[in-house]
């Protein structure tokens, strides 16, 4: 399976969206510990200041792209393994 990498980390990602939205995480420590833009929009702005569609679309959204670089290098490595 070619997407493999890509389904989990964005299913991981929606759970976790799911779970902070639920308000299970109180401190948004779990939020803030797995979500990439978290880390960067602190950078820029306070984070209590983009609403949380926002933050939860641009973490599925960097999830599922980290998750497509990986299944790329996968694929490029089996396919190069298998060209030897």
């Amino acid at each position: 399976m070619r997407w493999k990498v890509t389904f989990w980390l964005t299913l991981f990602s929606v759970l976790l969206c799911i779970y902070h939205y639920m308000g299970y995480d109180h401190d948004h420590i779990v939020l803030i510990i797995f979500s990439p833009p978290a880390w960067v929009i602190p950078l820029f702005t306070s984070l209590q200041l983009i609403s949380k569609p926002v933050i939860y679309a641009l973490t599925v959204i960097t999830w599922f792209l980290i998750g497509l670089a990986i299944d790329a290098v996968i694929h490029a490595a089996r396919a190069r393994r298998s060209h030897s």
